[in-house]
């Protein structure tokens, strides 16, 4: 464990990828989190290099973490975009090496259909985007305007700028 208190460590990596480009297909930590989720005994780091991926999967990864018992942590260790970074978000501790890299920005949705769904699409981006917004707003010290901004930029951050905003909370030098 990071801060030298663990009672047992379990480690997983957050390096997800398919043959289809969606990084979170592959339900291998999905099983994982849900397998330990009745044994909060352990503590969780989670090795991230990872490209982010779908929204709805990347929420319920989070979403266990944030709901996990046990100590939560996480150290990035090459790259953190997208539904990654909201995940790290919810870790209790998360860590990032100085070389690495970190991205945050808003859903994205192919959308197709008459006015009116295209519409309900929007909706449903705008909603996620706060969403998101609110975890963030958690986690760091910006309001949800500035996170807004910076999710509508995809904005790309440097291991030290992503410390000094909050995202992550130590930088590994």
């Amino acid at each position: 464990m990071i801060d030298g208190t663990h009672r047992n460590l379990i480690t997983q990596s957050l390096i997800m990828d398919s043959s289809d480009g969606d990084y979170f297909s592959n339900t291998s930590m999905q099983r994982w989190l849900k397998c330990i989720s009745s044994q909060p005994k352990y503590d969780i780091e989670l090795s991230v290099n990872c490209p982010g991926g779908a929204v709805d999967l990347g929420l319920n990864i989070s979403n266990e973490i944030k709901n996990y018992k046990g100590y939560t942590s996480a150290r990035i260790n090459g790259i953190c975009t997208g539904m990654a970074a909201v995940i790290v978000a919810h870790c209790q501790f998360s860590q990032i090496t100085k070389e690495s890299a970190f991205m945050i920005c808003g859903a994205k949705k192919i959308i197709y259909g008459n006015e009116m769904a295209s519409q309900e699409d929007l909706l449903a981006l705008t909603e996620l985007n706060n969403q998101v917004a609110e975890i963030f707003e958690r986690k760091t010290k910006l309001d949800k305007r500035q996170i807004l901004e910076l999710i509508n930029g995809e904005t790309w951050m440097t291991a030290q700028e992503a410390v000094e905003k909050g995202f992550v909370d130590n930088l590994i030098i």
